[in-house]
């Protein structure tokens, strides 16, 4: 009876993490970053350079990419300010920014929809993004996600030293 009882615990425990909404750690070796994803997003797609890859919730309503970039001539700060041009150019209403030289994110809205865009200084003059796409309507329900990824972002070991950019999180 012991042996079927700890099998059946161990089964529970096992199954834990699902029903708890864990999350799947990514790490992303082109540019050297890794980032906390919820566990029940599945792929749609990931690029064939390395660069990154989108991901969805199981409904299909929310969309995540994770993505690694070369700023080439800009700091992530510029980087961020023409993002931010760009999406407002796109009809998103931009109602956040902080925009600092290590890290940055901005949100806003747009037809019941919200971006909420998180990204992080890297080494060798890149940067590290997490971009969230969700229904207005769920807000509430994706301020866990919106803080994981602001406080998992970050630049792989060894990489923080280089461009003043935030050191690794604690997880």
């Amino acid at each position: 009876m012991t042996i079927v009882a700890n099998m059946a615990l161990a089964a529970l425990l096992l199954a834990m993490p699902a029903l708890a909404g864990e999350r799947q750690d990514y790490v992303n070796s082109r540019f050297s970053f890794g980032v906390a994803l919820p566990s029940d997003y599945v792929v749609i797609n990931s690029a064939d350079n390395g660069d990154g890859m989108r991901l969805a919730s199981p409904d299909r309503k929310t969309t995540l990419s994770v993505f690694g970039t070369n700023l080439l001539d800009n700091s992530l700060e510029e980087e961020i300010r023409q993002r931010i041009d760009m999406e407002e150019k796109n009809g998103w209403q931009i109602s956040y920014k902080k925009i600092g030289p290590g890290s940055a994110s901005f949100s806003g809205s747009r037809d019941g929809r919200i971006v909420y865009v998180r990204a992080v200084a890297l080494c060798d003059g890149a940067a590290g993004f997490a971009w969230l796409e969700y229904d207005k309507a769920a807000l509430k329900k994706h301020d866990p996600l919106v803080r994981q990824l602001v406080r998992t972002l970050h630049p792989s070991e060894g990489c923080a030293a280089d461009n003043n950019a935030p050191p690794p999180a604690q997880q």
